[in-house]
């Protein structure tokens, strides 16, 4: 979000009347920001008896995990340079995290393994483990 602010400001500090020129420009910048917010946030992670569900924002970008395919649960720590969002980090691990570095690494019987944010990792290690 403060990517989107330095966006919308930064034209008015190098170009006063850049505004005027392009009038269309302001409500474009808006609806782009307005759209990517509701794309990625908020966050939900929520588990059922059958499978696990991660969402970001509207649903757009989801994934689902049936709860029979999971080997393993296990609290782990994400590193500040593999970053937040959606991620793939080496060949088989996909991280979906929007802030802080507390996650769940989830290990499934294809092989893969998902690292995702939770602010109570424990609690969802537990779940997902029994």
């Amino acid at each position: 979000m403060y990517l989107f602010v330095l966006i919308t400001i930064i034209p008015f500090v190098l170009e006063p009347g850049l505004w005027n020129d392009m009038p269309w420009l302001l409500p474009a910048l808006l609806a782009f920001g307005v759209t990517i917010f509701s794309l990625f946030t908020p966050f939900r992670v929520s588990v059922d008896e059958e499978k696990l569900l991660i969402r970001f924002g509207l649903g757009l970008f989801r994934k689902v995990i049936l709860r029979k395919d999971i080997i393993s649960a296990a609290p782990a720590k994400h590193k500040w340079w593999h970053g937040w969002g959606i991620r793939i980090i080496g060949w088989k691990t996909l991280v979906f995290n929007i802030k802080g570095f507390d996650l769940v690494e989830i290990k499934t019987r294809q092989g893969m393994t998902y690292r995702v944010g939770t602010d109570s990792p424990d609690e969802l290690a537990r779940i997902l483990g029994s």
